[in-house]
């Protein structure tokens, strides 16, 4: 299989102020990123308020998705959240009979679920539906680490577990470690917003799945890595630097910031979040301006 590799943006998902879907911000938002750059898309991930969603929405969202990229080389993945299998198979067969490149799923987080818990959790998607998993590491994210041990049982023993996708603060030895282990059976996405993109590039992962409001910036640093590039690759990234701090560093509200972004560019035409998330504050709406007018933006 070609693996997927470079920049695939998160989507969020726009809503109405009635928070319901509004498909015509979601194509927007699509062709944004696609005419900014992108080697692909993510839909339905924590960023895109996937596991607020209902199944039907879910699937809704998806289907708007591929059938807008069709034709155009676009790979889509899916991210599905389930704290049960079942749930997670129904969503990964629709996934598969619409052409998702991969399913991206974290383990289940509303429980503490034991090591053999999350082990079967990925097993039973994988033997029901033939698609590649990338599995979700993402502990400062959704409070459960699946960890390098269990990481390589899975890739050594649950055929559809393609990927990992890797979310920590910092990609410091650990992620080293783990694309020496991993590189040839399980190749390594990074995420946390596009944070520290570089350095967890130089240590082994080969893409990136980042945040949509600026895709032009992670589609280019990926595209000067590749290149050999690293000087030009940093300069464009510096700028940027403290937005995507100032991103993930806002957890739950990260939706709210990227919306807020898109909703500014005229992308969505509303940056409405779905409760509990609340909007950012004014205080916030400052400080987000400065750090993007000190990178450049015209915002």
């Amino acid at each position: 299989m070609e693996y997927l590799k470079g920049s695939l943006p998160s989507l969020i998902t726009p809503f109405n102020e009635d928070e319901s879907i509004d498909e015509e911000s979601l194509r927007n938002e699509i062709d944004f990123i696609l005419d900014e750059g992108a080697h692909g898309i993510c839909v339905n991930a924590l960023l895109g308020e996937g596991f607020k969603l209902t199944d039907e929405e879910r699937k809704k969202v998806l289907e708007i998705a591929v059938d807008h990229v069709k034709g155009k080389g676009v790979r889509v993945v899916n991210g599905v959240q389930g704290n049960s299998a079942r749930i997670c198979i129904e969503l990964a067969e629709h996934s598969r009979k619409l052409g998702v490149e991969a399913l991206m799923i974290p383990p289940p987080f509303y429980y503490k679920a034991s090591r053999k818990n999350i082990f079967d959790f990925y097993k039973m998607i994988s033997d029901a539906v033939d698609i590649p998993i990338m599995v979700q590491d993402a502990p400062p994210i959704v409070g459960v680490e699946i960890g390098l041990d269990m990481t390589v049982k899975m890739v050594n023993e649950i055929k559809n577990v393609k990927y990992l996708k890797i979310e920590l603060s910092k990609p410091g030895p650990e992620v080293s470690i783990y694309t020496k282990i991993l590189k040839d059976k399980c190749p390594l996405i990074w995420g946390y917003a596009g944070a520290h993109y570089i350095e967890a590039y130089k240590r082994g992962c080969i893409g990136v799945i980042g945040t949509p409001e600026v895709p032009k910036v992670m589609y280019d640093v990926h595209n000067y890595l590749e290149a050999g590039d690293e000087k030009k690759a940093r300069e464009i990234y510096d700028k940027y630097f403290q937005f995507f701090m100032y991103n993930i560093a806002n957890g739950f509200h990260s939706q709210a910031v990227s919306k807020k972004v898109l909703y500014w560019k005229g992308v969505i035409k509303s940056d409405k979040v779905r409760e509990p998330a609340q909007p950012l504050d004014e205080l916030h709406e400052e400080e987000l301006k400065v750090i993007l007018r000190n990178a450049g933006e015209k915002i």
